[in-house]
């Protein structure tokens, strides 16, 4: 029975995230990788994760991980703390025992007082089971677009940022909550060498390539600033990379790419939340991008 099995705190140990990453490799990717956990739950420039073990006779048969996240206002300027619930895995073994409920729900338990809110992205596979512990969906969370970009409006002046410098063009014009930018999280985030930021004086977006069916495609993870400066900003990127559609959040005001169809509409599901933050922030692809 699960509750035999102890829930202990993760305590970052050299040998336990190597059998932590093995459990993740054998149960759930079989590419995850001891640098990717660490960038992830330790440098998070949010503050480190609370991880929960569940353990049986010494070996760990069970994890989740709760990143730190913030939310900020630009109306208010008011810091909201968030707790992310992510990175769940249980041995094919011991499954069906409700060891996801109970490292979540004790996870939970031993965050109290750290957060405004608690927030997630999960798939359909996942969905089911927050909804059964009373998680709420997103009001009008944003759907993903795939649009055909005009490079014929461009902006100009523009530059490509080097890494580590980020955060001095990562400037939010919105009056409206969004991710914390501060503390140096753009240069956390999107450290990645397939990462690109462009910018010109009064806007930023931050993109990868990607290729699908052969067909190279613009990633917008991030658009900040002067939103007037966006489509022309995203056209330049259109001729620098010889890519002429892109795949953005819907919420990013005056990204006008000639026409879009919506790919799909992204889930997002909180609790706790009782200031009301999750339905009045705007949430980027960057945001729900899949490795988070």
């Amino acid at each position: 029975m699960s509750h035999s099995i102890s829930l202990e705190p993760i305590d970052y140990s050299s040998a336990q995230i190597k059998e932590i990453v093995e459990l993740i490799r054998k149960n759930l990717d079989p590419d995850f990788s001891e640098e990717f956990f660490k960038w992830k739950h330790l440098e998070n420039s949010f503050g480190k994760s609370y991880g929960l073990l569940a353990i049986d006779n010494g070996k760990i048969v069970g994890l989740r991980m709760f990143m730190r996240w913030e939310f900020f206002s630009e109306t208010t300027q008011k810091t909201f703390r968030a707790i992310r619930p992510v990175d769940t895995v249980v041995d094919k073994s011991y499954r069906g025992q409700g060891l996801f409920s109970r490292l979540t729900l004790s996870g939970i338990k031993d965050c109290e007082g750290e957060f405004d809110l608690i927030f997630n992205t999960p798939n359909q596979n996942s969905l089911p089971g927050y909804l059964k512990m009373g998680w709420q969906e997103m009001q009008n969370a944003p759907s993903i677009r795939l649009g055909l970009i005009n490079p014929f409006n461009t902006s100009n002046n523009y530059k490509v940022v080097s890494k580590g410098e980020y955060a001095a063009c990562g400037c939010n014009y919105e009056k409206t909550t969004t991710t914390n930018l501060e503390s140096g999280y753009l240069d956390w985030r999107y450290i990645s060498d397939r990462n690109v930021m462009f910018t010109n004086e009064n806007a930023s977006i931050i993109y990868s390539i990607e290729k699908r069916k052969g067909v190279k495609i613009v990633i917008v993870f991030e658009a900040l600033g002067d939103s007037t400066e966006f489509s022309k900003l995203l056209g330049s990127i259109s001729k620098y990379e010889n890519a002429y559609f892109c795949l953005y959040s819907v919420n990013i005001q005056q990204l006008k790419p000639l026409f879009s169809i919506e790919k799909k509409k992204s889930t997002v599901v909180f609790k706790d939340d009782d200031k009301n933050v999750i339905n009045n922030t705007r949430l980027t692809l960057g945001d729900l991008e899949g490795i988070l």
